[in-house]
Formats: C-alpha cells, structure tokens, sequence
C-alpha cells in the first residue's frame, strides 16, 4: 500500500522492544508490531531474535510457518534491504530435518516424564501397601502396583533417547547450540536422569530393594526439573 509507513533499518532500530519501547520486526519487506506477544517480551524472541531487525533470513530456520507474522498487525514496509543478502542456511541432514520439522522434542518428552512420575507414584503406594499389609500386603495389591510401576519404569527410559536427540537437533537448529546456563542445566538433568534411570532399573530388575525405591524415587525430581528448565527455555518469563 502506497500510504504505508515505510522504515530503513535505522528506523527499525528504534523498536527493539526495550525499556517499554515497542517491539517491531520486519520479514520480507513488511513490518509487523509484536509487542503485544508474550513470546517477544523485552524485544527479544526465544533469547535469540531481537526486535528491531530485519528476521527475513532468520525466519527460513524457525519451526513455525512464514505467515505466523501475519497474526500481528503490520505497521509498514521496510524501505531498504540489507548491504548483504542473507545467507541461505546450511542444508539440514534429513534425519534432524525431520525431528525439528515434525517438533518431535515437545511431543515425545511428555511421555518420559509422565510414565516415570506415575512409576513413583505407583511404587510409593505399593511400598505404603506392603507395610501396612493392606488389600493383600505384598501378594495383593502391593505386587500389582510393583509390578505396574516396573512397567511404566521401562517405558519411560526406553522412549528417553528420542526425547533427548530431538531435543539435541532443536538446540542445534532453533537455538544455534547456545550454550546458556539453562541449556546446561537442562542437558545436565538430562544425563542425571539416564544415569539414575538406568541404575534404577538394573537394581528393580535384580531384586529391587532400598536401593530400587531409593533410585526411583529420586527420578521424580530430577525428571520434573529438567521439565521446568525445558518450559523456562520455551516460555521465558519476565
């Protein structure tokens, strides 16, 4: 549209979403206002897009489709391009093409944390169950919820690996292997939680015992705070 407001980058600096300024962005050529979006708080965009830039080049790598843009309102055309075309991206083996386009990271890792938090659940039952001797004490419904929790221990570290590669290809791709202090508490929980997984499960398959319920019991913390980082990193807040 001719009567549209029309930026230069310089002009386009001036929005970076900082200190209760607004937060615009520019792909092809169109100007859009996102500061009504929590996903650009302060301007910046899962830690790694500022406002106040063109993303034309960027937007090539997000996991989301171009348009996404188009659900906020459009301020203007930019009026320059840049000195330097963009680079195209580095092609993507297919195998991580894959995972990072089907988001296969935050739709496996519901499972792992879902079936070990419910393993403990169920293994803290069987064990207050067993003590108390009610419903059948360690023949009756204790064994059921022993058995059950085993189930649920085994799944959730069997589907581990899937989460934790999607999980590598999205750091790689989406957040250029940025090594922040969140990433390294998450991929640092994430080789806690194999470690104690595997331990608990070799103990549980070997008699069980204090040790099992002890290693078991430990996972639910470790599996829920590298949840919590996993959604800090999504869903910063502030």
């Amino acid at each position: 549209m001719s009567d549209e407001r029309r930026f230069t980058l310089r002009d386009l600096e001036q929005y970076d979403g900082k200190d209760g300024r607004p937060a615009y962005t520019a792909a092809d050529g169109i100007v859009y206002d996102v500061t009504a979006s929590k996903m650009w708080r302060e301007g910046l965009h899962v830690r790694k897009h500022q406002a106040g830039t063109d993303l034309s080049g960027d937007i090539l790598l997000a996991p989301h489709p171009r348009d996404r843009l188009d659900r906020f309102p459009r301020v203007g055309v930019l009026a320059d391009a840049p000195a330097r075309a963009p680079e195209e991206p580095p092609p993507v083996p297919f195998p991580a093409a894959f995972l990072y386009r089907m988001h296969a990271h935050p739709a496996s890792v519901h499972f792992p944390v879902a079936l070990v938090v419910i393993a403990v659940l169920l293994d803290v039952v069987g064990v207050g169950l067993s003590v108390t001797g009610w419903f059948g004490g360690r023949e009756g419904a204790a064994w059921f919820c022993g058995c059950a929790a085993m189930v649920n221990l085994v799944l959730g570290i069997a589907l581990s690996p899937v989460t934790i590669v999607s999980g590598l290809v999205d750091w790689k791709y989406q957040f250029d292997g940025a090594l922040s202090r969140l990433f390294k508490w998450k991929i640092g929980l994430s080789a806690v939680f194999v470690v104690v997984g595997v331990l608990a499960l070799a103990a549980g398959l070997t008699g069980g015992g204090a040790v099992y319920h002890a290693l078991l019991w430990s996972l639910a913390p470790i599996v829920l705070a590298t949840a919590f980082v996993g959604g800090r990193i999504v869903f910063p807040a502030g």
